[in-house]
This record gives structure tokens, sequence and C-alpha cells, in this order.
């Protein structure tokens, strides 16, 4: 049913293409010019009918408070259908490709990634800068943390996965710093391979011009002896108390 508005609760739609996704665009509230009027594309746009932008579909999903996690039967239904997702992702990679020269770039990809578009790991959506991509040796190292809701879902569109960061390093020390104290200690408890992991995941992750990045990685305690673990600095120390400081291999 058609319905009237003033030009500026209407959006246009530039591209053909970009009509599939018009059942998205009404399910979160955008609404769009009827096809018959858009024949007079150039007088509506004097009549100041802008053109659809990141901004209004950050503005749409965080108004539908789709700007937090969000457990997947919670989810609206129109997102739960892959097919809608694939469409969403496909039609903010044109918008965010159109805007791409622009000097307001930067603050539409913010507005973007702060909406919950992709699923973790755990099946949740999750705002996308709270996701990182994840490649195997990633997830063998950080499994044993249950980061499964911090991890980017592996059937996520292609298009919506430019949008998240990798796992790096920065990331990796801020999620050991959060842990709770006896998180670690209990870990290589239960399961000392997964601290081993860890560390060389942290290996093979550090640039030596990274000297920020490898004094941070120092201060975690994630050193092990047979008995706990210990920031790097007590290990030197202890190694050194006992004699056998010269035969330890360092990695940092």
């Amino acid at each position: 049913q058609s319905e009237w508005y003033v030009p500026q609760d209407i959006k246009l739609l530039r591209e053909t293409t970009e009509e599939q996704c018009l059942p998205i665009l009404e399910a979160i509230g955008i609404r769009v010019v009827h096809n018959d009027l858009k024949k007079h594309y150039n007088l509506l746009r004097k009549v100041e009918v802008s053109e659809l932008n990141p901004f209004d579909i950050a503005e749409a999903l965080v108004d539908a408070k789709m700007d937090r996690t969000i457990h997947f039967d919670d989810a609206p239904k129109w997102i739960q259908d892959t097919k809608n997702h694939d469409i969403l992702a496909k039609t903010i990679k044109t918008l965010m490709q159109r805007h791409q020269k622009d000097s307001s770039y930067g603050r539409m990809q913010e507005q973007i990634v702060a909406c919950a578009i992709a699923r973790a790991r755990d099946g949740s959506f999750t705002p996308l800068h709270s996701l990182r991509q994840a490649d195997a040796t990633d997830i063998k190292a950080f499994a044993p943390l249950n980061v499964q809701n911090m991890l980017l879902a592996e059937e996520t569109p292609p298009d919506i996965c430019d949008l998240v960061r990798k796992v790096d390093a920065d990331w990796a020390i801020r999620l050991l710093e959060s842990l709770p104290k006896d998180t670690l200690p209990r870990l290589w408890s239960e399961q000392p391979k997964a601290i081993i992991d860890i560390l060389v995941w942290f290996s093979n992750h550090i640039v030596v011009t990274e000297r920020n990045i490898a004094d941070r990685v120092k201060r975690l305690p994630i050193y092990p002896t047979d008995a706990s673990l210990h920031l790097f600095y007590e290990l030197i120390i202890i190694l050194y108390k006992i004699g056998i400081l010269s035969n330890i291999f360092i990695l940092f």
C-alpha cells in the first residue's frame, strides 16, 4: 500500500540492484520512493529527497535496537533469514563504496560497525566492532578461553567480513588482561597445552620492532613453571635463582 511522506522522510535508491533490499529497508523503518516516481529523479533531488546512504541504515538499525548483542532467537525475523543477511551485506558494501571518498566516510564506517549485523560463533548477532575474524591458529590458541561470543561466525557474508578486524596481538593482550585472575592458573592446571598454544601464538604474531606490544606481552601472567604461571620478568628471576637462565629460549 502506497503512503505519502514529506521529502525529508523518504529515500531514493540510485541503482535498480538496490531494490532487492526494499523489504529489509521497510522492516527497519526506512521509507523508499515508489518506483512510479523514480523517473522524476532530478525533480525529487531538487525538492531535497536524498539518496539512501550508510548513515540512514545505521540510524534505522539503532532505532530498531540492533546496536547491542542479540540472541539469535530474539533477533528480528528478517535478519535470521540467510538470504536477507546477504542482501543487506551487499547493499551496505555498495553504499560504503559509493561514499568512500566522502569526508564523512570514517564516521559512516564507525556507525555501521556499531550495529549488530553479523553473528558471533555462539550464534548471537553482535556489533561488528566487538567481533574479530579468526583463522585456525587463532581459534586453537584462544578457544579454551570461551571467546565464541567475540569471534565472527564462519558463515558470515564476505561483504560483512570486510568491515570486521582480524585477531591481532593487541586484541589478544586485551583479552588476557580482562580475564579473572584465576582463569589462566586454572587453565594451566587443567589444560597446560592451552597455555603453550597461547605462547606459541604470540611468538608467531609479534614483530621484533613492535616493542610496545612485546613489553605488554611480557607483563602477562602466561609464563609457566611446573607449579604456576608468572610474568616474564618473574620467570627470569626464578630461572636465574635456580641456575638455568643460560638454557632458556626467550621468545620475546
